[in-house]
């Protein structure tokens, strides 16, 4: 009687397993959700600052078409998140950090200081998004060895 108990313990232990840990993953999923919105901002940002510049000619159409492609890449690794969250995360945070030093060296070092707090809450959210991902990736891959 004992080995007939056995398999039903360990399989109702396993769904519990399975259960919590799923319950776990959608509360990440959900501070995914916000790193995405995060990177689908600095798109827009990067969008309208573009026309909102050369509207008032202090960029050439070359600098609103280069805004229009980081829009694109930062779209493409908001989607990304889903499938490869650390990797996505990670370059968006690189792909920031990276065109604000461009800006710097290119336009002088006020562009340091331009829009300090935007670039702040945008670098913030996107460490911040960088823990969520590092979780998600290590649940997911916990819950596929529960379920195999």
């Amino acid at each position: 009687m004992n080995s007939q108990q056995q398999p039903t313990t360990d399989s109702g232990l396993t769904e519990y397993l399975e259960g919590y840990q799923q319950l776990e993953l959608d509360g990440v999923e959900k501070n995914l959700r916000k790193t995405r919105n995060t990177i689908l901002v600095v798109a827009a940002l990067a969008a309208f600052g573009g026309m909102i510049l050369y509207s008032m000619d202090r960029i050439m159409i070359e600098d609103l078409w280069f805004n229009f492609i980081l829009m694109a890449a930062y779209i493409v690794l908001a989607l990304l998140t889903k499938k490869m969250p650390m990797a996505s995360v990670i370059i968006a945070l690189i792909l920031f950090v990276g065109t604000w030093i461009l800006n710097i060296v290119l336009a002088g070092t006020e562009q340091i200081y331009q829009g300090i707090l935007v670039k702040a809450a945008v670098i913030y959210y996107l460490i911040r998004g960088i823990g969520y991902a590092k979780e998600a990736e290590e649940l997911r891959k916990n819950l596929n060895k529960i379920r195999n």
